[in-house]
């Protein structure tokens, strides 16, 4: 009976022997998969992550820009509104001068104003 019993043990640690490597072939065939699985949604979500922050990035740098620009209009209109400030002035006495040209004009040419309203008056 002692061999009979090694004859068996044999056989039964061969079965499970055996059985134990095909689980582990298909345990480790199973866990690449899984693994591959998992590395592929894990890839499309960091994917989809940096399409979204590339899009706010993209939206941020059109917003600084926008920014800048509005910045630079309003840096220069300092300028503008003191050039155009300029241009009046220079008009305004420009009209002056032709006023008082005119006044003098009407001096040397005309009677004193009280002399006019006395000839009117008759």
């Amino acid at each position: 009976m002692p061999e009979l019993r090694k004859k068996y043990d044999a056989q039964l640690r061969q079965a499970i022997l055996d059985g134990l490597a095909a689980f582990e072939k298909l345990a480790v065939t199973r866990l690449r998969d899984t693994f591959g699985a998992v590395e592929k949604r894990l890839g499309q979500a960091i994917d989809d992550y940096f399409l979204c922050y590339d899009r706010l990035v993209q939206e941020m740098i059109a917003e600084d820009q926008a920014g800048a620009a509005r910045l630079a209009r309003l840096r220069g209109q300092p300028h503008a509104d003191l050039q155009e400030l300029d241009e009046r002035s220079r008009r305004l006495e420009q009209a002056r001068e032709r006023l008082r040209g005119l006044v003098s004009m009407e001096a040397n040419h005309s009677p004193p104003l009280h002399e006019k309203e006395r000839e009117e008056k008759n």
